[in-house]
């Protein structure tokens, strides 16, 4: 495959000089008023000759106008010149030579030349192709590290926002080494990352029970199905994949939108929430239509009118106590889905008029429909011990060890692999060697071959050779030779 030539910096004066050349040669060299033969008889004499005639007279090395002499061209070895020649071609290709005033030649006789110099240009790189060397280390932008992450770990996880963000770089330059400056701030995060998604990966249980909220757009519409993942004849709510980081008890906990009066909207009249872990139903609420006392008037909302004591308390928290489920789940991603039963048929009864409220954000907010704010994930809380078998543990632990003598050889086998991978290069017995010194550190605070290797891997993401993409030459590369 050609290469694309670059766009050298030349001089326009040099062209305006061959341009004329061109023209002097258009009338004394016959084969150049003939296209049709012009490009099979111009050769590199004829080249040298427009030069000679019609160019040196600025462009030699007395006078290098605008700092560009053609007298050492030698248009037999067109590659030791290709940065004057790629502009002049361009120059040529657009007709912006010679300048007005000036005869121009007709549009064949700039083809003739333009097209003889690409071939030779296009021709001298193909005989010794140079596509030159990138020598600036490149940090991964917060994209790869997220997308690499994922795919070493076997995750599906979003750790962008965990990752402290770049001036110039998570706009139009994401991409470019010298935008991706390299900080105190970027090791300490990236350390801290490290050990959060290596034991999630390896199933070493949290240190202490954690808490993740998933939360919908306040704005964001709930009155019909929100996608493919919600069940049919649903209404609203939300579906999130989470990943359980071992075998255990979790709760589930579900937060309803409120006004900004922290009235939960929708209370007014009986709704009924669904909650499902893989499609499957936990549990039924229904939730509203049973408000003690007095409620507010619509259209006072929030202004002075309360309703009685009673109702205030139901409309604030009671009318939402309870909304949680604590249920066993297994190690690894799981969907959590919460949402309502859609209403199939309207319910016999009188026909009210509509009420709204001061403001939009009060309007209906009684008798609206109930939304889903955020769902709560939180645990384990018991039966933390078993590291159960999570894709991520499938990927990582090619082979597991039945006794202790079989630790070494096994952890090798993982290790070895997974910084071939992480480094992105073959790894030495050096590294073997340090690898191994960091499992046998894990393994000796954490008591166990799994927290070896999640050490071992929080210190290859911790690592340079990991976070930072650099190009080394290879060492049996001789003298001159070019990597294909």
């Amino acid at each position: 495959m050609k290469p694309i030539r670059k766009n050298w910096i030349g001089s326009s004066l040099a062209i305006s000089a061959l341009a004329v050349a061109v023209i002097g040669l258009s009338d004394s060299n016959p084969f150049l008023s003939q296209p049709a033969s012009a490009q099979e008889a111009f050769g590199t004499n004829d080249m040298q000759q427009v030069v000679n005639q019609y160019c040196l007279a600025c462009h030699n090395d007395a006078l290098a106008t605008s700092g560009l002499s053609l007298q050492s061209v030698d248009f037999t070895r067109i590659a030791t010149h290709a940065e004057t020649l790629e502009k002049i071609v361009k120059k040529l290709r657009a007709h912006m030579m010679p300048p007005a005033g000036m005869p121009r030649p007709d549009f064949e006789t700039y083809s003739v030349i333009a097209e003889w110099l690409e071939a030779e240009l296009d021709n001298s790189w193909a005989a010794n192709p140079n596509p030159g060397r990138v020598t600036p280390l490149h940090r991964m932008n917060r994209y790869e590290y997220n997308n690499s992450i994922n795919e070493l770990l076997g995750l599906d996880a979003d750790i962008m926002e965990l990752l402290p963000g770049d001036p110039t770089a998570d706009g139009s330059f994401d991409n470019i080494a010298e935008s991706l400056p390299f900080t105190t701030a970027h090791m300490e995060r990236y350390m801290s990352v490290a050990r959060q998604v290596t034991r999630l990966a390896t199933g070493l249980p949290p240190l202490t029970p954690s808490v993740a909220t998933y939360e919908i757009p306040l704005y964001m519409s709930q009155d019909w199905r929100q996608n493919e993942d919600m069940p049919f004849g649903s209404r609203g709510g939300v579906s999130v994949t989470h990943h359980f980081p071992v075998d255990g008890e979790y709760t589930i906990k579900i937060d309803l939108e409120t006004n900004y009066q922290d009235y939960v909207k929708g209370l007014g009249w009986a709704q009924i929430l669904d909650v499902r872990l893989d499609g499957v139903l936990l549990e039924r609420f229904t939730i509203g239509g049973d408000a003690p006392g007095t409620p507010t008037p619509l259209s006072f909302s929030g202004t002075g009118e309360p309703g009685s004591i009673d109702w205030e308390q139901y409309m604030l928290y009671e009318g939402t106590q309870g909304l949680e489920v604590t249920v066993p789940v297994t190690a690894g991603p799981h969907s959590i889905t919460a949402s309502y039963v859609r209403k199939q048929v309207e319910e016999e009864e009188i026909p009210q008029p509509r009420q709204g409220g001061r403001l939009p954000a009060n309007s209906e907010a009684y008798l609206a429909y109930q939304k889903v704010h955020a769902i709560e994930i939180g645990g384990p809380y018991t039966n933390a011990a078993n590291f159960g078998d999570s894709p991520s543990r499938q990927l990582i632990f090619s082979c597991y060890p039945e006794n202790l003598s079989e630790e070494a050889a096994c952890a090798d086998e993982i290790l070895t692999r997974m910084a071939r991978q992480a480094y992105r290069r073959n790894i030495t017995q050096d590294d073997s060697k340090l690898l191994q010194e960091f499992f046998n550190v894990g393994r000796e605070q954490g008591g166990s071959f799994d927290a070896g290797i999640q050490f071992t891997l929080e210190f290859i993401l911790s690592d340079p050779d990991f976070l930072i993409r650099s190009y080394q030459t290879p060492a049996n590369l001789a003298a001159g030779e070019i990597l294909s």
